[in-house]
């Protein structure tokens, strides 16, 4: 339900329905049905009224309906006492409602809504939709409807409306009125005359503007941080707190200073746009620095661990310290790292197009590998381990692996093809595009698999050939 500022202007029986804006309470449950009529005839009165209401019904028996001779209610309104000591009221609409013995009152109405009056006047209703009404003792009144919006009418006169997509609406007795559309943080007030005079948040932001555009007033964010509003809407606006925060914004909407303090440090950009900041982690005890120019896309870091860097729109240079090792990085993207396990890598990239990576692993093992321009990878180390990927013409890949006592396994085929595998022991594997299998050994055995038996196969189903 999106909420517009013609739901808190309703009135309550539109908002309501029949049950409040016709005034069962009223009407059925209000003190002329509780005190004068099922009060007085339910032999909870006086005694010359209950005797009055016994014979009301000209002559029926002790608990025949009777009409009832309340002049506050409808003609037609029949009263009817009951063995149990309750008392009930039928209008002539055919809603019905009971009176117990303990002042609580149950309601019917013909088209099926139900509710309940306690003795101390709250009010509580059901309709066949899920509609629900509850009316208080103090006069407040709230709706849910069957989609999740809720109205509530305060006896000051206020209303709030909250609509089920998150939109808000309000109608204040000095005439405001508050807007919040959906998706949207901020509430817009707005005076008798439909003009903005401030903002509010659920944060506790609240922000007034006068005639002339002054405003004044405390922003609050989702973390609780305040920080005072001043300012003129068509100069600048500033924002500060008592810690020495100090941000200035130009009528545009634009930064045009600021400075951020925190428990942790600072972040300043100036009238220039130069932008710098020193923060220390209080976990750690590291120290880090920014500088530079956002506007240029050039910004330094650098931090107490050794951390020295530079970034210049997408391309970073220089040295980068964490707990995982040291990592440098120089103007043409080579890189050179050392690892907190003690391992070594380099990349290198060449004239060629290609890139050259060298690991050297804490047990000394040593992997080279070369990625061509093409995609084709040629990787080996000094255990004797070796592997390939050539794209072939037909644009199929050819994976080639050799394992250290020189067995060969070779893979081709792509997404698009069948895939062969060539096994060490002179066996091959077709897999095909469908996911069914035919599998070769050395001595040109074959056996296949449907696609549904390969799904479903056991790894034992799969084993060597007979």
């Amino acid at each position: 339900m999106k909420i517009s500022i013609d739901h808190v202007t309703n009135s309550s029986s539109e908002s309501f329905g029949t049950v409040i804006g016709d005034s069962l309470a009223a009407i059925l449950f209000g003190i002329p049905f509780v005190s004068a009529t099922l009060g007085d005839k339910s032999g909870g009165g006086d005694d010359d009224s209950g005797d009055e209401g016994s014979s009301g019904g000209g002559g029926a028996g002790e608990f025949d309906p009777y009409p009832s001779d309340d002049p506050k209610d409808e003609p037609g309104t029949m009263i009817q006492k009951n063995p149990d000591g309750t008392t009930t009221k039928t209008l002539p609409d055919g809603t019905v409602g009971t009176k117990m013995q303990d002042g609580t009152i149950y309601v019917k109405s013909p088209d099926g809504t139900t509710g309940v009056i306690t003795p101390d006047g709250h009010e509580s209703y059901t309709s066949p939709d899920g509609t629900k009404t509850e009316v208080y003792a103090d006069g407040t009144a709230w709706q849910q409807n069957p989609d999740g919006s809720t109205r509530t009418e305060y006896p000051d006169g206020t209303i709030r409306v909250y609509g089920s997509d998150g939109s808000y609406a309000a109608q204040n007795p000095d005439g405001t009125v508050e807007i919040r559309e959906p998706g949207k943080k901020n509430i817009e007030v707005l005076d008798k005359d439909g003009k903005t005079i401030g903002i509010k948040d659920d944060f506790g932001t609240h922000i007034s503007k006068d005639a002339d555009g002054n405003i004044s007033g405390v922003s609050v964010d989702e973390s609780g941080k305040e920080m005072n509003v001043s300012g003129n809407i068509n100069d600048k606006i500033t924002f500060t707190d008592g810690k020495g925060s100090k941000v200035v914004i130009n009528k545009d909407g634009e930064l045009e200073s600021g400075k951020i303090v925190d428990d942790n440090g600072y972040t300043e950009i100036d009238s220039e746009g130069n932008l710098k900041g020193e923060h220390t982690d209080k976990e750690t005890g590291v120290k880090t620095e920014i500088s530079g120019h956002p506007e240029s896309g050039v910004i330094t870091i650098k931090d107490s661990n050794g951390t020295n860097t530079t970034m210049n729109g997408d391309k970073v240079t220089g040295t980068m310290v964490t707990d995982q090792g040291k990592i440098t990085i120089d103007a043409d993207g080579n890189i050179d790292a050392v690892n907190a396990d003690g391992s070594t890598d380099t990349v290198r990239n060449n004239p060629d197009g290609s890139t050259t990576w060298t690991n050297k692993g804490a047990d000394g093992v040593e992997t080279n590998a070369v990625v061509k321009p093409n995609g084709d990878y040629e990787a080996k180390n000094s255990k004797g381990e070796s592997m390939t990927i050539v794209s072939n013409p037909d644009g199929t890949s050819t994976m080639t692996t050799k394992d250290a006592e020189g067995n060969v396994t070779t893979v081709h085929g792509s997404p698009t093809s069948d895939v062969t595998v060539n096994t060490p022991d002179g066996g091959k594997i077709i897999i095909s595009q469908n996911g069914g299998m035919k599998m070769t050994d050395k001595d040109g055995n074959t056996k296949s698999f449907t696609p549904e038996e390969v799904k479903n196969a056991a790894p034992g189903m799969l084993g060597g050939m007979k």
